[in-house]
């Protein structure tokens, strides 16, 4: 943490495959990632300095500008909570749905899909928390809220609403960090970290 807000930089890593948006994120010793201009997730071994291992998520939207939320910034938006390794996106044939897999990291596959009912281009993000889906409304507004949460084991939605703060107003980037048990944001170019009270 303290290298990272002092800018410096230990180590580069060279991607066989570019990839595309801010949802990516690291989990177990791997970079997962969008790969641009495909249907797929890639695994990328920071060890080993090599992709591992590629999924293709089928039916799933990777290009022509039909974004997963009403920012331009992602087409797959993946998490990591308490329970592993999430992948949130959207159908090609369903508009009105937003799409959630639970990704099994040894092997790579998809072991839970899920197809939520909801309006997903009135959220600006989303994150997955303790099992649960949560979509922030708006991350360009100053002040908003986080008024839809779909408990991703029980199938069902849960009561929320959540008041949630951009104060630079571009949050392209909203994850769930469970080691810290914080939120972590990407607000125009400043790192914020949200406390969550349990």
């Amino acid at each position: 943490m303290t290298n990272f807000r002092k800018d410096r930089i230990s180590k580069v890593y060279d991607l066989q495959y570019h990839f595309f948006g801010t949802g990516h994120v690291v989990f177990k010793g791997n970079f997962y990632y969008h790969r641009a201009g495909y249907n797929e997730i890639v695994q990328y071994s920071l060890d080993e300095q090599a992709t591992t291992a590629r999924l293709p998520v089928e039916r799933a939207t990777f290009t022509g500008g039909v974004f997963l939320y009403s920012t331009d910034f992602n087409y797959f938006d993946l998490s990591v909570d308490e329970n592993g390794l999430w992948a949130i996106y959207s159908n090609e044939s369903d508009t009105e749905t937003i799409m959630v897999a639970k990704i099994n990291e040894t092997d790579l596959t998809l072991s839970t899909v899920l197809n939520i009912y909801v309006e997903r281009r009135q959220y600006g993000n989303g994150f997955v928390a303790c099992g649960i889906l949560y979509l922030v409304r708006d991350t360009r507004a100053k002040t908003t809220h986080i008024d839809y949460a779909y408990d991703l084991f029980m199938k069902q939605t849960v009561p929320v609403h959540l008041k949630f703060i951009n104060p630079f107003q571009m949050n392209n980037m909203v994850t769930y960090i469970p080691e810290f048990k914080n939120i972590f944001s990407w607000d125009k170019g400043n790192q914020l970290i949200y406390n969550v009270t349990v």
